[in-house]
């Protein structure tokens, strides 16, 4: 019987893909919208009840444990994924030797955590804090997230993510009721990824095909991991530096009100990333697949996610920048105006790192993680020169410093990934 060539690949091919991802987009969206709202509900409540002061202190200390847990993660949360969605037919060696190298990390990066927070800190009361932050670290280390990203298995993720933050948000209600409550805001925090870890486990082993736990105490694969990892890990760890930087010194210079102000409307700016990120991360392992089986379907893909995202992050700033008094004034309410010209400002920070998340994909699928890399050690400078530049020579107070500085390193950085994207993507 004779068949039409052009048009039996073809249509398989688009409806699988478009099927794929159409998929992925949904189940990412419930995770990430679902997860991430729920956290953002944890997170405002606790801004209501603890107060401006309270909440700079949680977020300080917040701050400090992801700072630590760059040492635990070793980059390998976009790395993991991407090896799986290529080499699938290894994922049970990759998924036991990553998780097994994240597991011991967790318990060394736990050991001097406390040591140090313990040694700088002088409060009791915020001692205690910080070792509530710290179990963390363990904790969040049992997460297989980014493996049930490789093999597209986002159902699962958006079930073990909503019943882990939906236990926070419960938790919270039921045992934080006021500033006092600070350092079980903190121990709760923790907890909750020890469900979630377990949750996680659960979804990638329990009657798996193929895929059984082993710990691999093996120090040569965990160096070959994080010599192809550390490139995630120089800029995760940079860019989480630069974002965490305003925290760290508003905390030092100014103090816990000063923190908590700014932090509310970071939190809300993030908030807002995320939600406009989640086709991305769905979309994130058709990429890697396509770079190395359809280099041309690569760029088709790329160039129509970069259009429509760009649109969408555009309409939302607009939309945060009007609104913002509203914002605040519904999120937060009473004592955190001073919170609503920090909002505005970092709307401006919202659009470009919308922006700058569309190229951390793509250079990610492509393998370029490193130039990514040299875009966040430049974050940190750019950080690190604006901050006190606005402060010391502009003379602009401590918070628009903050919100402003922010700004003009992701600008800086975004020019550096466009011209990385443009050499040895656009052009090849």
């Amino acid at each position: 019987m004779k068949t039409d060539r052009l048009s039996i690949p073809l249509a398989p091919s688009l409806g699988g893909i478009t099927t794929r991802i159409g998929s992925n987009i949904f189940w990412s969206g419930v995770s990430e919208v679902g997860g991430k709202g729920l956290v953002f509900v944890a997170t405002i409540y606790l801004a209501r009840v603890l107060g401006a002061e309270g909440f700079g202190v949680f977020n300080f200390g917040l701050t400090l444990t992801m700072y630590f847990w760059l040492a635990v993660d070793l980059g390998t949360n976009m790395y993991g994924a991407r090896e799986i969605a290529k080499n699938k037919d290894k994922k049970d060696e990759i998924l036991n030797t990553i998780l097994s190298m994240r597991i011991a990390s967790g318990i060394a990066a736990f050991t001097v955590f406390v040591l140090v927070t313990y040694a700088i800190t002088g409060s009791p009361a915020h001692r205690l804090v910080y070792l509530g932050f710290s179990f963390y670290l363990i904790f969040r280390a049992l997460y297989t997230e980014w493996y049930l990203r490789g093999v597209e298995r986002f159902k699962s993720i958006a079930f073990c993510n909503l019943a882990a933050y939906g236990a926070l948000v419960l938790l919270l209600y039921a045992f934080v009721r006021g500033p006092g409550d600070l350092p079980a805001a903190a121990f709760i925090w923790s907890l909750v990824f020890l469900l979630g870890g377990a949750l996680f486990l659960l979804a990638a082993y329990y009657r798996q095909p193929g895929v059984s736990f082993r710990f691999v105490l093996s120090p040569r694969k965990w160096l070959d991991n994080l010599g192809e990892s550390i490139h995630f890990v120089i800029s995760g760890g940079l860019s989480s530096l630069y974002q965490g930087l305003p925290i760290i010194i508003l905390g030092v210079a100014a103090g816990s009100y000063d923190v908590g102000i700014y932090s509310s409307a970071h939190r809300i700016v993030f908030a807002a990333v995320f939600v406009l990120s989640v086709p991305l991360m769905a979309i994130y392992p058709v990429l890697s697949d396509f770079h190395k089986n359809d280099p041309a379907g690569f760029k088709r893909l790329f160039h129509y996610s970069s259009v429509a995202m760009i649109s969408g992050a555009l309409a939302c700033t607009v939309l945060l920048y009007v609104l913002s008094p509203e914002t605040v004034r519904v999120l937060l309410g009473g004592g955190f105006d001073a919170a609503v010209p920090v909002l505005r400002i970092l709307s401006g920070f919202f659009f470009l790192r919308v922006i700058r998340e569309i190229f951390v994909i793509a250079l990610s699928s492509a393998g370029l993680q490193k130039f990514y890399s040299l875009a966040s050690v430049f974050s940190v400078l750019f950080m690190l020169c604006a901050f006190p530049l606005l402060v010391y020579v502009v003379r602009a107070d401590m918070l628009t410093s903050a919100a402003v500085s922010m700004i003009i390193t992701e600008a800086g950085v975004l020019l550096i990934m466009l011209a990385v994207w443009r050499r040895k993507v656009a052009l090849q």
